[in-house]
């Protein structure tokens, strides 16, 4: 390969899949996690046909480090190419991390009326203990709930318990499994508390496509 080519390869890599270096630096470059915790930055710097350079930077030294990893035995001996054999290295990876290729950086806010529905609905229970006259205008079980507080305040509860047992299950193991950084995790939860499942379904519907190209364009 071409030096500039190479180069240009290096440095997308670099922001593409810069979330799954710790995790090759750990587990392939046998460095110890008290030593991965303590690192700044880390990138990919150099790469052939039998080993990748991983170069970091740790708080309490001054120079960077490089690390010099071998591919695995059983990637040897199959790709002449050396940027096909990294790529087999990166999906390798990710599939043992269970980290997703993609990395992604947002969080998404409801954008359909079927979000928008959920956001109108979910609340309706505190804004009727809050205001109880409103329970007058649902059908059959407002009456029932007006006359009895303590079914409302156990909705409300269940209500709250659901989408914090919601959150947990389901959007935990994404935010980890696409490294969504800790500031949009918080957002994430928030929306995750407010709307039960919604977030999750947005979520997939954003990353899985995406995931997927990357997936087959490392592949090929």
């Amino acid at each position: 390969m071409e030096e500039p080519t190479k180069h240009l390869t290096i440095s997308h890599y670099n922001k593409q899949f810069g979330h799954l270096f710790k995790y090759i630096l750990s587990h392939h470059g046998n460095v110890n996690k008290l030593t991965i915790g303590k690192i700044e930055k880390i990138y990919l710097s150099d790469y052939d046909n039998d080993s990748i350079v991983i170069t970091f930077k740790m708080r309490d030294i001054p120079l960077p480090l490089d690390k010099i990893i071998l591919y695995p035995d059983e990637l040897n001996g199959k790709y002449k190419d050396n940027t096909k054999k990294l790529n087999q290295f990166l999906l390798l990876a990710s599939r043992n991390a269970n980290k997703s290729l993609l990395k992604v950086n947002t969080c998404l806010s409801p954008r359909t009326l079927a979000d928008f529905l959920v956001l109108l609905v979910v609340p309706l229970p505190i804004v009727c203990y809050i205001y109880k006259p409103l329970l007058l205008l649902i059908p059959i079980i407002g009456s029932i709930l007006y006359d009895n507080e303590v079914y409302l305040i156990t909705i409300i509860i269940l209500e709250i318990l659901c989408h914090i047992i919601e959150s947990i299950i389901f959007i935990t193991p994404l935010l980890s499994y696409y490294s969504i950084p800790i500031d949009l995790q918080v957002e994430w939860y928030v929306w995750g508390l407010l709307e039960g499942y919604s977030p999750v379904r947005r979520l997939n519907a954003f990353a899985k496509p995406k995931e997927l190209e990357l997936i087959q364009n490392l592949s090929n």
